[in-house]
């Protein structure tokens, strides 16, 4: 299992360090379960591509991509923050709170809750199951149909207006 992978290492690296990542993978797997040895391959398969296109923390490109991910995690947690508070407005302003039915806006609002709680969670040190979320959040809002900018409308009250008039 781990040969081909081996090979998705440039040919220099493979050479110069593939024993060793042979063997440190068979003293990792000795014993395990196979979905530990599945995890694992995919850690060597990650690390393979990262050092074929170039992309560990001693490139340019690996240290620019480390600084960006916050700041895109931020972003994106901004913008669907932006989402759900127009669907909390809506519902505060409106006599009946907007209904959840099932329909494209409604997945569009627990997508970009998904995205929020995965980019604070990635934020505040879990990092990993931060992105996970964060990552089906922003498939999910891809996936889901665009929905009309209407229905988080503010449905007119009837409230009285609490503005005074001078006599």
């Amino acid at each position: 299992m781990i040969g081909p992978l081996l090979r998705l290492y440039p040919r220099r690296y493979r050479i110069e360090a593939g024993e060793e990542i042979l063997a440190v993978y068979r003293e990792s797997v000795d014993g395990a379960r196979a979905v530990d040895r599945l995890r694992e391959a995919a850690d060597i398969a990650g690390h393979a591509l990262r050092m074929r296109l170039g992309v560990t923390s001693s490139s340019t490109a690996g240290r620019l991509l480390a600084e960006a991910a916050p700041q895109v995690a931020g972003v994106a947690a901004a913008y669907c923050g932006v989402h759900l508070s127009r669907w909390y407005v809506a519902g505060a302003l409106s006599p009946a709170f907007p209904p959840l039915d099932p329909d494209s806006w409604t997945v569009r609002l627990f997508s970009s809750a998904l995205v929020v709680v995965g980019a604070v969670t990635a934020l505040t040190g879990r990092w990993r199951a931060g992105v996970w979320a964060a990552v089906v959040g922003l498939a999910a809002l891809a996936r889901s149909p665009p929905s009309s900018a209407a229905r988080p409308s503010v449905i007119p009250s009837s409230r009285p207006s609490w503005r005074c008039s001078r006599p």
